[in-house]
């Protein structure tokens, strides 16, 4: 019988506590994720499963016993998840309190070390456990300065697919960049990483390293026709924003008719008129927009009817076993009908079998991307799917200054088409769908 495994996140912000926590806790059979800011605790707790959470309640350096906060949001969604504190900061206010949240044991520091293990659920110490299969692991979330000061974010590329009628087969219309947090890191989801850097009021300055992660990735591609790229509406409505993506995309080589912004729908909109005012900003430089994951969350009509988009990128549920369910495809169906009236083109997202891809062709979406086709992907591996046409004397730029129109250099590409079909290369490096 295989023995279950247990999940501990610990939470402290004093490293040498915290190295000293997961050393002690740490046992076959046993997953420990260890983290110094309450934000990506927050954001571990809420995308990932955890059996216990061990938090110090000083987790600030405001001061303040910040660390209740975790454990209300821990008691109101997830019951189920033993909480323990151990604090050098408990006194009868904070049991009483701790009592009322549900909390299994309130350790005093250091003394209440001797008790961890047993209220955590570990069992035999590190030391005396007996030599099994079934190793534990340990896994230390990096703090966001330290991911944005190293600039160690990256991207990867996915094809969007025309499946426009004149294609009989694949043919590449652009690509979207995806970007990636560290190599191996519990932050390499964007998602969690993203949303940790919103709670610490720094999603502008990371989404401005991963816009240049795309950027750089996709220089290896010679014609990739149009670039995708995510951003939230909380950083379009950031005062800099146009001036820094312009000068980022200049940097790289890019005119801005080159690249399409895809509103992302983690979070409303707050701001409604710096919001409005950077749309009419990025739409009068020639930016593209599209409305990411349309029919779920905060990508509803009223975006559509209330924005100037050119995309609306439907969010895969609906294409995940559409061949065979009346509803989505009348779901799908009628948003094609409502964007064609209103000029916009659709493009389907998550596109992974033959079947599939049938009915979102049939239903009239223009485009598609999805595992089907390929995986993300590094630049220099999609790089031999795109092959520049020959340039001719009107598509070889006479200045430095990019012309209203070109690619990167003034040089004209088309991609070379039809677009192979890529099947079985769901490698796990590049686990996030899309």
């Amino acid at each position: 019988m295989t023995e279950a495994r247990r999940r501990i996140l610990i939470l402290d912000d004093d490293p040498e506590t915290l190295r000293l926590l997961t050393a002690y806790l740490r046992a076959p059979h046993v997953d420990l994720v260890a983290c110094s800011e309450i934000e990506a605790a927050e954001c571990l707790m809420d995308r990932q499963r955890f059996d216990v959470l061990v938090t110090d309640l000083e987790v600030s350096d405001l001061g303040g016993l910040e660390g209740i906060r975790l454990i209300r949001h821990v008691a109101c969604n997830f019951p189920g998840t033993d909480v323990i504190v151990f604090s050098g900061k408990i006194d009868e206010s904070v049991r009483t309190l701790g009592r009322a949240l549900g909390v299994v044991e309130l350790l005093e520091k250091p003394e209440g070390l001797n008790r961890l293990r047993e209220s955590a659920g570990v069992g035999l110490s590190a030391a005396s456990a007996p030599p099994r299969n079934g190793t534990g692991t340990i896994g230390y979330v990096e703090t966001l300065d330290e991911i944005l000061r190293s600039r160690c974010i990256t991207a990867v590329l996915q094809p969007i697919i025309s499946l426009e009628p004149a294609h009989s087969s694949a043919t590449a219309f652009g690509v979207e960049g995806l970007s990636r947090g560290p190599e191996g890191s519990l932050l390499r989801n964007p998602e969690i990483l993203l949303d940790y850097s919103s709670r610490k009021e720094r999603l502008f300055e990371a989404e401005l390293q991963c816009i240049e992660a795309v950027l750089v990735e996709s220089c290896q591609l010679p014609g990739l026709g149009r670039l995708f790229i995510n951003t939230s509406p909380r950083s379009l409505s950031t005062p800099d924003f146009v001036g820094r993506l312009r000068d980022l995309v200049r940097q790289h080589g890019y005119c801005e008719n080159d690249i399409v912004l895809e509103l992302t729908e983690q979070q409303s909109i707050i701001n409604l008129r710096a919001f409005d005012a950077t749309l009419d900003s990025l739409r009068g430089y020639g930016f593209g927009l599209a409305l990411d994951d349309y029919g779920s969350g905060f990508a509803n009509l009223h975006l559509v009817q209330q924005l100037s988009l050119d995309y609306v990128k439907i969010d895969g549920y609906f294409c995940n076993g559409i061949a065979s369910d009346s509803r989505k495809q009348a779901i799908v169906g009628s948003t094609v009908d409502m964007t064609r009236k209103l000029g916009i083109s659709t493009i389907m997202e998550r596109v992974e079998t033959e079947e599939e891809l049938k009915v979102v062709r049939r239903l009239g979406v223009d485009y598609a991307q999805g595992y089907y086709f390929s995986a993300p992907l590094p630049g220099s591996e999609l790089a031999a799917w795109f092959q520049p046409a020959a340039p001719t004397a009107s598509t070889v730029a006479t200045s430095t200054e990019l012309p209203a129109g070109s690619s990167r250099g003034g040089l004209s590409y088309t991609p070379s088409g039809p677009w192979p079909i890529v099947q079985g290369t769901l490698g796990s490096q590049y686990e996030t769908r899309k």
